[in-house]
């Protein structure tokens, strides 16, 4: 699959929100980013695609896509600057993962000319779930009992 990280022009086709660069910037900061570091750029792009999905799956989030045909679930209504929490969720997923032993669990699909990679019962840590719960969509509380009609 071909690596394309999100920028303003870029996003419908988007498969990371973050791109090499901008992910080892933020994960150079931590003190466990030394397995990151060494990773090839291949095996960065594929934890960077594996953890932007991760991260649009974990939650529902407020508003909506900016277009139909975008593969991410960000931008949302318009606003093409990404939230910190999003970028700082999918940079500390990388991390996570490039620290796991994740590879263990890649499975391939394959359709057609189109093939996908993904990590089997992989999720978000809570502590990174919690980071991105300001950016979800309200729950509706829904009360059933008896009516007085």
């Amino acid at each position: 699959m071909i690596f394309v990280p999100h920028t303003e022009l870029d996003y419908e086709i988007a498969n990371s929100y973050l791109s090499v660069a901008n992910a080892t910037d933020i994960i150079g900061k931590q003190t466990n980013s030394a397995t990151w570091t060494a990773l090839p750029n291949e095996t960065k792009e594929m934890l960077l695609m594996q953890s932007s999905l991760a991260v649009d799956g974990a939650l529902s989030y407020k508003g909506v896509k900016t277009s139909a045909t975008q593969l991410l679930k960000f931008p949302r209504d318009g606003v093409y600057t990404l939230p910190r929490n999003i970028i700082f969720a999918v940079a500390m997923t990388a991390l996570r993962y490039s620290n796991d032993d994740i590879f263990k669990g890649i499975s391939r699909e394959k359709i057609s000319k189109h093939e996908t990679e993904y990590f089997e019962g992989k999720e978000i840590e809570p502590n990174i779930l919690a980071f991105l719960k300001p950016l979800r969509a309200n729950t509706i509380k829904v009360e059933f009992g008896n009516s007085n009609e």
